[in-house]
């Protein structure tokens, strides 16, 4: 199942951007995930929600999970949801966008890892993505983004450390559920996470300019430009 959202004044003469928005993890289920539409009421926009094929586990994206756990091809399943938004609806093929939080943001990774020229621009937020999945043992990629596209990624200082591949909470994990974040874990979300997230859009999209800083109390930003507009940039909630 999924759900679409159209503008009251749905025009089909007219071209209409898509934002794809994918929920995070076990309850947190498409029909909740309503703020979007607010925003393209007024602004004028399509949305679709796309639920999750298999019910408790939610997106296919953890390395331990393959075709033998009968979990479906989720990139297909986003495939032919655009496809058929795209043959239903008027869509501007040049401004189609993607977001998701938490799995939500993982399964957009992966999602545009492959499917990265499709998109206008992608939001992920605050999902863990460990790096075995893109880094060698030297610290190479050995798995990145096919195609540039401007991507912004958000997190909260107080988001979970959950390695990629792990279906328990680490004591790390645990300790950042109580909304307490000594250093150590705090370094390890970074690394762990962000920082090669970070590191494979860099380079992919060719941001060799210094970065722009940007701090306004509990909200930093970190933004990488590049000359043809594949920016990548970092923003971070301090206590979020």
């Amino acid at each position: 199942t999924w759900r679409e959202f159209v503008p009251s004044n749905y025009d089909p003469s007219k071209k209409y951007p898509l934002v794809v928005s994918l929920h995070g993890g076990a309850s947190h289920k498409a029909p909740i995930r309503f703020a979007w539409a607010y925003i393209a009421e007024r602004e004028g926009f399509l949305v679709l929600y796309p639920q999750c094929l298999r019910e408790g586990v939610t997106w296919n994206v953890w390395s331990d999970y393959g075709r033998e756990d009968g979990i479906p091809d989720d990139i297909r399943y986003i495939d032919e949801l655009i496809a058929q938004m795209k043959e239903k609806y008027s869509v501007d093929e040049e401004r189609i966008y993607i977001q998701g939080q938490s799995m939500g943001d993982m399964m957009t990774t992966t999602y545009i890892l492959e499917r990265g020229n499709i998109f206008a621009a992608a939001a992920p937020l605050s999902g863990p993505t460990g790096p075995s999945r893109f880094l060698d043992d030297e610290g190479n990629i050995k798995y990145g983004p096919k195609y540039r596209l401007p991507v912004i990624r958000t997190h909260g200082s107080e988001d979970l450390s959950i390695p990629l591949g792990k279906r328990k909470l680490s004591g790390n994990a645990a300790i950042a559920n109580n909304h307490v974040t000594p250093p150590d874990v705090r370094r390890s979300k970074m690394e762990v996470h962000q920082l090669v997230n970070m590191y494979i859009w860099r380079m992919k999209n060719g941001c060799e300019k210094l970065p722009k800083l940007s701090v306004r109390g509990r909200y930093n930003v970190v933004s990488y430009p590049q000359d043809e507009g594949y920016d990548f940039i970092y923003y971070i909630v301090e206590g979020g």
